[in-house]
C-alpha cells in the first residue's frame, strides 16, 4: 500500500449506529459515496435539521481537520452559509458548550453532488454555545446542523474523519509514486479521504500531503508467517504483528527437537527493513538465526543488520539491508509476498530456555517520487495560514529520492505549478531532513506559497529555474539554488543563514526585501549574479545585529540595505590569458594590473603559469582605466587600458617577439 491516511474515522455511515437526529437519520444503498451505504435526512416539510454523532468518549480533537461529505438532492433546499445554513456543531459538557463553523450554504456549493468540506478546529467557529465554547480537548458529539430546509428535499451525508491529510511512500525509477497515486487511492469508494481531487487534470489539495517516513515513523501493515519445522506447521501471524497486544507472536526458535523454524516477514513491494518489537526475549544457545531471501532458492542477505540479536534483545529494534539482488514474489503459507525469513539452524548441543515473542511490527520501504508538468491548488478552506503542507521525511534505513520536474542537463524543466487559491491558506514546503537521498525542484512556479524550506547541501539536491511569486521566504541553507526567480515577495524572498550558501544567477523582482541575513560571519557573504530590481525596501535586510559585507561578483548589483549596515564589495576574477604569434602559451610572464593611480599597489602581480594563466579575485570595486600590462624576456611589452566593472574579465594577449631581446 503506497498511501496510508493520516486520519482517523468518525463515522463510514455505513450504518446509523452512533447517530441521533431530526428527522432520524436512516441509511441508503443508491446515492452513497464511500463503502456501501451513506446516511440521509428527508423530511416532508420545511424546518429545521440536524444529525448528531455520539462518540464512545470524549474525544480529542484539538487542532486538526474534520473531513465531511456532503450531497443534497438540490442546492436549494439549504439556507445560505451563515447561521443558517449548513453548519458542523462540536460539543462538549453538555448541549450549551458548543462551537459551531459554518461550513456551506445553497450560495457556495458549486453542485448538487458530493462535496468534501473540511475546516481547522484551531480557527475561530462562527458561534459558540450560551455556556462557552466547546472544550476540545474533550469533545463528546459533532454534527451538523441546517435551518429552514426545504421540505421534501434530501441531505446526503458520508465518510466523516479528523487529522491531517495523507502519506505516501514506495515507489522505484521505473514506477515512482506521484499525485495520481495519492487521487486514485482518495477516490477508491473504500477510502474517499476528500484530501486530494482532480478536476480537469488540476489536483485540489485540502489536506497535508507527506512524502516518505522517518525512523519513527514505519510504513504500511506487515504481513507475517511463522513455521515450526517440528510440526510443520504454518501460522499466519500477520493480524497480531500489527497490533499493539503484548508477546502476542511467537518468533524463532520455537523448539530445540527439529531445526528449520522459520519467521517470515513480507509486503507486496520490497522493502528495506522491518522495526521489530520484541516482548520476550529469547534465551537459547548452540542455535543460528540465518536471514534470507528468494531468487529462485533461499539465499542468505548479504549485509544485514540485526538489531534484535537474533531476537535475544528486548525492545524495539531495526533490522535493515541493501536490497538484494533478483529479490523475487514466493508463495508462504499460500500468500505470495516478497519475503524474508529468519531460518533457525543448528549442529549440536541445542538449547532453548525461553522462546522469543513479539508484540508489534512494522517495515521499512524505499520512497521515489516524481510528478511532473502539473497543476496542483490548495483549496480555499477554513483551515488558517500554518496549515497547508508538502513535506518530505526520510530514515537512515532506506532511500528517499523525490523530484518535482525533470532535470535536462544543468537546466530545470517540465515542473509543476503550486498555488493557493487564497493568499490568506498559504502552504508551506519542507525538505530539511537530511536523510533524504535526492531532491530535486525543477523548473516549478509557486505562487502565494508560504515558507519553503530546503536541504543542506548535496550534490543530489537542488533547486532549479523555478519562479517563486508572491511568496515568503525561502530558507535556502545550504541548498544548490541557480537560475531562480522571486518575483513580488511581500516579505523577504529569501532567508540566507551562512556565507557557504549554494545561492548563484538569481533574479529579485519588486520584492519587498531580496535577501534576509540573519547571521553574523566576520567573512562577506558571496553574492555571484545575483540581480536586483524594483526592491521596495532594500536589497538586503541585515537582520543579525552587526555590520556585514556583501561580496558582489559575477554582475550582481546590490545597492541597498535595511537593519544593520551592510558594506558592499565588488569581487571579479580578472584574468590575462598569454599566448606567443603562434598560440602557443606561455608561462613564466609577468603580469601586471595597475590602478589609474600609479602610486595605488597593485591589482594583479603575478607569472604567468600553465596556459599561459595568470588571475586574480579583485573585492576593491571598479576601476576606470586600468593598466593590463605584460612582460617577458624575448617579447616586446604589452600594456593596454581597461575599465573593471562587476563582471569577470578574461583578456587574451598575444606577446610579439622582439629581435632585439634574442
Amino acid at each position: 500500500m503506497a498511501v496510508v491516511p493520516n486520519l482517523t474515522d468518525i463515522s463510514l455511515c455505513e450504518a446509523t449506529t452512533g447517530w441521533t437526529g431530526t428527522p432520524t437519520p436512516a441509511t441508503n444503498l443508491d446515492v452513497n459515496l464511500q463503502g456501501t451505504y451513506c446516511l440521509q435526512s428527508y423530511q416532508a416539510g420545511a424546518g429545521n435539521r440536524n444529525a448528531i454523532f455520539t462518540f464512545a468518549g470524549a474525544t480529542d480533537l484539538q487542532n486538526v481537520n474534520i473531513y465531511t461529505w456532503f450531497s443534497f438532492s438540490k442546492t436549494s433546499i439549504i439556507q445560505v452559509k451563515g447561521a443558517t445554513g449548513l453548519r458542523i456543531r462540536l460539543t462538549s459538557t453538555g448541549t450549551n458548550f458548543y462551537s459551531e463553523w459554518d461550513i456551506a450554504g445553497s450560495d457556495t456549493l458549486p453542485h448538487s453532488g458530493w462535496l468534501c468540506h473540511t475546516f481547522r478546529t484551531n480557527q475561530s467557529p462562527s458561534r459558540i454555545g450560551a455556556g462557552g465554547a466547546c472544550n476540545l480537548a474533550a469533545v463528546l458529539t459533532v454534527g451538523w446542523y441546517a435551518d429552514s430546509v426545504v421540505g421534501k428535499g434530501y441531505i446526503y451525508w458520508d465518510a466523516w474523519r479528523y487529522g491531517q491529510g495523507l502519506k505516501v511512500v514506495s515507489g522505484i525509477s521505473a514506477a515512482p509514486v506521484n499525485l495520481e497515486t495519492l487521487f486514485a487511492a482518495d477516490d477508491n469508494t473504500a477510502n474517499k479521504y476528500g484530501v486530494i481531487s482532480k478536476f480537469e487534470s488540476v489536483y485540489y489539495l485540502q489536506g497535508q500531503v507527506q512524502i516518505g517516513t522517518t525512523g519513527d515513523e514505519t510504513f504500511g501493515t506487515l504481513s507475517c508467517q511463522g513455521y515450526n519445522a517440528n510440526t510443520a506447521a504454518y501460522l499466519d501471524e500477520s493480524a497480531d504483528i500489527n497490533s499493539a497486544t503484548a508477546n502476542d507472536v511467537a518468533l524463532v526458535p520455537k523448539q530445540a527437537t527439529t531445526q528449520g523454524d522459520c519467521m517470515y516477514f513480507g509486503d507486496d513491494e520490497k522493502f528495506r527493513g522491518v522495526k521489530l518489537n520484541v516482548g520476550t526475549a529469547g534465551v537459547y544457545s548452540n542455535m543460528t538465526v540465518n536471514w534470507e531471501f528468494w531468487n529462485g532458492a533461499w539465499t542468505a542477505i548479504s549485509g544485514i543488520t540485526d538489531g534484535t540479536n537474533g531476537f535475544t534483545t528486548s525492545g524495539t529494534n531495526d533490522i535493515y539491508f541493501a536490497e538484494p539482488s533478483g529479490w523475487d514474489t514466493y508463495a508462504v503459507n499460500g500468500s505470495t509476498k516478497f519475503w524474508i525469513r529468519a531460518r533457525i539452524s543448528w549442529t549440536s548441543g541445542q538449547t532453548l530456555t525461553t522462546a522469543p515473542l513479539a508484540t508489534q511490527g512494522w517495515m521499512y520501504k524505499d520512497t521515489y517520487f516524481k510528478s511532473t508538468n502539473q497543476m496542483v491548488v490548495f483549496r480555499e478552506a477554513n483551515v488558517g495560514d500554518a496549515f497547508y503542507k508538502i513535506e518530505v521525511k526520510a530514515n537512515a534505513r532506506s532511500t528517499t529520492k523525490v523530484y518535482i520536474g525533470e532535470k535536462s542537463g544543468s537546466v530545470g524543466i517540465s515542473g509543476n505549478v503550486i498555488k493557493a487559491a487564497n493568499i490568506s491558506y498559504k502552504f508551506t514546503l519542507v525538505a530539511t531532513d537530511f536523510n533524504i537521498t535526492e531532491f530535486g525542484l525543477y523548473g516549478c512556479s509557486f505562487i502565494n506559497a508560504g515558507t519553503i524550506e530546503l536541504p543542506a547541501y548535496s550534490t543530489s539536491k537542488e533547486m532549479l529555474n523555478c519562479n517563486i511569486s508572491l511568496s515568503n521566504e525561502v530558507y535556502i541553507s545550504t541548498c544548490i539554488v541557480k537560475n531562480c526567480n522571486f518575483i513580488s515577495s511581500p516579505g523577504s524572498a529569501i532567508l540566507m543563514s551562512s556565507i557557504s550558501h549554494n545561492l548563484t544567477y538569481c533574479n529579485f523582482i519588486s520584492c519587498t526585501v531580496g535577501v534576509k541575513i540573519d547571521t553574523y560571519n566576520a567573512s562577506p557573504y558571496p553574492f555571484s549574479a545575483l540581480m536586483f530590481s524594483g526592491s521596495v525596501t532594500a536589497d538586503v535586510n541585515n537582520t543579525s545585529g552587526q555590520g556585514l559585507t556583501v561580496a558582489k561578483s559575477n554582475g550582481s548589483n546590490p545597492t541597498t540595505y535595511t537593519g544593520s549596515t551592510v558594506t558592499f564589495t565588488g569581487s571579479v576574477d580578472l584574468t590575462m590569458i598569454v599566448k606567443n604569434e603562434a598560440g602557443t602559451a606561455i608561462v613564466g610572464a609577468y603580469a601586471f594590473i595597475d590602478e589609474s593611480t600609479p602610486s595605488s599597489p597593485y591589482i594583479m602581480n603575478e607569472q604567468t603559469i600553465a596556459g599561459g594563466i595568470a588571475t586574480v579575485n579583485w573585492t576593491g570595486g571598479p576601476v576606470t582605466s586600468s593598466t593590463w600590462r605584460v612582460r617577458k624576456y624575448g617579447y616586446k611589452n604589452y600594456k593596454q587600458s581597461v575599465d573593471i566593472g562587476e563582471v569577470n574579465i578574461s583578456l587574451p594577449i598575444t606577446l610579439i617577439a622582439d629581435p632585439q631581446q634574442t
